[in-house]
């Protein structure tokens, strides 16, 4: 349910309950629209709820009389239509601030949709100098979201807002947003030498010159993006608690927090690409194993699962995982081995003589399990599925 739904519901949970007051909830959506300004709640949705919300902020009194008149051509007394507009005006009030929950949500929306799709095109195989641009488009300012449309440029200031004020889901998001506005433009399509021979006037024969201004591109959202991870710690980013999720058996956090609809793998690679890891930081290794239990859950492999039974000594945890892990044919009790064609790089054809070499996965041994703890271990395993299950649903 968006803002103005929740608004809406909550003005006319309290409208039934005065007296003379016929409005219906369609009716008390046209009367948010005309404390806004807009003639229709039609209109209202093709409008950035953000700038009419700051524009009736600066004019109450206006908002208020329009919004009575409004309650008042729909045959509300004109005492109703006062309490209406009063309900409205409190109601909107506490949109003027936006949430920092809201900004994530919308700031999430708009980088993996088809509005600015650049954060989910291939993160693993990420460069700065190879950026996908798709985010980019300078003819458009706005996107929608659940029927709204959302300022794209005012969107990223409250993001940075939200991000300054501490909040660590707003401040990964600024980081992907950075990232997003690198230009796609690869090392061989620009030059700082021609760019320097460019300012200091020397004439340039024309591919010279688009190299210059391809490098020209690339200086401020590149500076930006260095002094934001200059500024910005490991610590200072979120992680998502997947343990929790999994001993209270209560899912729903999943849509709130933003973590869960990231792909982890790819969130690990371009933190540890952009970051210098200290291996010697508790509170940097436990970033990064938090993001791995994600991702165990979001896309289970052989490789994941393995690594987080070989983390833990505690037999409930490990039986927990080879259980899960069974649930997509993965016994990592067993040999997994292969040999690659060295010569090739393919799998080795055994009917030809070839140097090799061996790879995949040697069985784990796993810690003897108490008979009293099976329930737990099947407990928890069960969790583990209905999360992984949620969790694919959302990436």
């Amino acid at each position: 349910m968006n803002m103005l739904s929740t608004c809406a519901y909550n003005v006319s949970s309290h409208a039934k309950k005065l007296p003379n007051c016929t409005a219906s909830r369609a009716q008390v959506f046209e009367l948010i629209a005309a404390f806004l300004g807009k003639k229709s709640f039609a209109a209202l949705k093709k409008s950035s709820i953000t700038s009419l919300l700051e524009q009736a902020n600066t004019e109450p009194l206006i908002a208020f009389e329009r919004c009575k008149l409004k309650a008042i051509t729909l045959n509300q007394s004109q005492t109703a239509s006062t309490q209406l507009s009063s309900l409205i005006r409190d109601q909107l009030a506490s949109l003027n601030v936006k949430q920092p929950s809201l900004i994530n949500k919308q700031a999430l929306h708009y980088l993996i949709s088809g509005d600015g799709d650049a954060y989910y095109h291939e993160f693993d195989d990420w460069d700065a100098s190879e950026a996908n641009n798709q985010i980019k488009d300078e003819s458009v300012d706005s996107f929608e979201y659940k029927g709204f449309e959302v300022n794209i440029k005012a969107l990223f200031a409250e993001l940075q807002q939200s991000s300054r004020a501490g909040d660590k889901e707003s401040k990964l998001l600024e980081f992907l947003w950075l990232l997003s506005d690198l230009p796609s433009i690869s090392s061989d399509e620009s030059s700082q030498y021609w760019y320097e021979q460019s300012i200091k006037g020397h004439k340039l024969g024309e591919a010279q010159r688009v190299w210059a201004e391809n490098y020209a591109k690339q200086i401020k959202p590149s500076q930006a993006l260095s002094l934001f991870i200059e500024n910005t710690t490991i610590q200072e980013l979120p992680k998502p608690n997947v343990d929790q999720l999994i001993e209270s058996g209560d899912y729903s956090s999943i849509k709130e927090s933003i973590c869960y609809s990231l792909d982890s793998l790819q969130v690990m690679n371009i933190i540890d690409s952009h970051w210098e890891v200290n291996a010697d930081c508790d509170t940097e290794l436990s970033f990064f194993k938090h993001w791995s239990r994600l991702a165990a859950l979001q896309q289970p492999n052989r490789e994941s699962v393995a690594g987080h039974i070989l983390q833990t000594n505690d037999p409930v945890e490990q039986h927990s995982w080879a259980k899960f892990a069974k649930a997509f044919d993965i016994d990592v009790t067993q040999n997994d081995h292969y040999a690659i064609d060295t010569n090739t790089g393919e799998l080795w054809d055994a009917d030809h003589d070839a140097p090799i070499e061996v790879c995949g996965f040697d069985g784990i041994t796993l810690k003897a399990l108490p008979k009293v703890s099976e329930p737990k271990v099947e407990a928890r395993a069960k969790k583990m599925l209905e999360l992984s299950k949620r969790l694919q649903n959302l990436t």
